[in-house]
């Protein structure tokens, strides 16, 4: 009888554990299921982003040598890496 309470005290001991185990992953679920809208959404934007810089390009080798549209990117770049994540 007394082997037998031994036994499950500690399988109860055993199930504690791994209840507590539990708890890092199932937490890290729901912060990746928190989180995974706006993963999406800023893959749309780096998207976005990568489609305007390919027109930006295109439009710059348009320009004639000297332009003063190199100036213009790095003020849009410089808001787009440094003043829009701050407003949002």
């Amino acid at each position: 009888m007394e082997e037998t309470e031994k036994k499950l005290g500690d399988l109860r001991i055993d199930v504690e554990n791994l209840q507590s185990s539990l708890i890092e992953p199932q937490t890290d679920k729901k912060l990746a299921e928190t989180v995974q809208p706006d993963v999406v959404l800023l893959d749309q934007h780096h998207t976005e982003l990568q489609k305007l810089q390919r027109e930006i390009d295109r439009l710059e080798a348009k320009l004639p040598a000297g332009s003063k549209w190199k100036t213009l990117k790095v003020v849009f770049f410089f808001t787009v890496t440094c003043l829009l994540p701050i407003m949002w």
